[in-house]
């Protein structure tokens, strides 16, 4: 390899550790964020504890775009109450990537 090519290499790792790093504290608070503010109603493991709350696990739940759970989260429905306000629209996306976890 010449040197272009190994600094090219380097470059790209070190976004990858960077890029990685930051996907992993996003689901990290995402995570957190579930914990605090959803699994009461919607279970440790997104399985649906109360009423008829959505089970994330089952194929198909989030099929969704984040831009429109997100819009769902802020807005509530039924008894799940709003978010906006409560919750900022980039720590609603770390509970939506965090959800996704759940299939």
């Amino acid at each position: 390899m010449n040197k272009m090519s190994w600094l090219l290499c380097g470059v790209g790792f070190l976004v990858n550790i960077s890029t990685a790093s930051f996907a992993a504290g996003g689901l990290d608070e995402g995570r957190k964020d579930y914990q605090r503010f959803c699994q009461s109603c919607h279970g440790s493991n997104g399985s649906g504890k109360v009423g008829r709350s959505p089970d994330f696990r089952r194929p198909g739940a989030l099929l969704k775009t984040d831009r429109e759970l997100v819009a769902r989260i802020e807005k509530g429905k039924k008894l799940c109450p709003s978010f906006k306000g409560i919750l900022a629209e980039e720590k609603i996306t770390n509970v939506i990537r965090y959800l996704r976890t759940f299939r």
